[in-house]
């Protein structure tokens, strides 16, 4: 785990500054938060390749709706001609979501 003065430094480095703020394959990605979940390993993904969005269960909720809904008009506002954002949702086996009661 990095420590507060780790992140800071992380933090206050430009290493990802050469980065698109649109993602270069126009993609959203939303997924678990569960640590055993890699997409970027699972999809190939580099950094600046998708946006992802994880949360318990990878589950499509208000707040992703809205940041779905965000995004898309940010990406009409920087390229008003270009390509529409494909949203993807990526589940994975053994969820401990799904045994939840809330769910």
């Amino acid at each position: 785990m990095l420590s507060i003065s780790s992140k800071r430094a992380v933090a206050g480095t430009d290493a990802r500054q050469d980065l698109p703020l649109i993602p270069r394959q126009q993609t959203f990605l939303i997924t678990c938060l569960d640590p055993r979940v890699d997409p970027s390993f699972v999809l190939g993904l580099e950094p600046g390749d998708a946006m992802v969005v994880r949360n318990a269960g990878g589950r499509v909720t208000p707040a992703v709706i809205q940041d779905v809904a965000f995004i898309a008009f940010l990406g009409e506002q920087m390229s008003p001609d270009g390509p529409l954002f494909e949203v993807a949702v990526l589940h994975h086996t053994q969820c401990g979501q799904v045994s939840s009661p809330t769910r």
